[in-house]
């Protein structure tokens, strides 16, 4: 693995990844945020929520529109994440840089 992929799992880890729920409801709410942002089909949508989402503290929704996002490309919902999130701005900007590069 290169320097590089070291550095993108590292900021994948430190943004995207949830811990292994602990119960069934854990799971269910996981499925439940997933399915939700599988329904959203644009950037202003997928930033609305994610400012919901931040503002009532669901980190579960959080991340999942947080792979949205870096899968789809929906820039103005990582900015709203950045804004919301300084201390967190500086890793979701160089993700963001790296995944662009695996764009086809």
């Amino acid at each position: 693995m290169t320097t590089a992929e070291t550095r993108r799992e590292a900021l994948a880890a430190q943004l995207l990844y949830q811990p292994r729920p602990s119960s069934i409801l854990g799971v269910l709410e996981q499925r439940d945020a997933i399915d939700r942002v599988a329904g959203v089909e644009d950037d202003d949508t997928a930033a609305r929520l994610i400012a919901l989402a931040l503002s009532v503290d669901d980190e579960v929704m959080v991340r999942a529109l947080l792979h949205g996002a870096y899968r789809y490309r929906w820039r103005h919902t990582i900015d709203t994440f950045a804004e919301s999130k300084p201390e967190q701005a500086a890793a979701a900007t160089e993700l963001w840089a790296q995944t662009e590069k695996e764009q086809p």
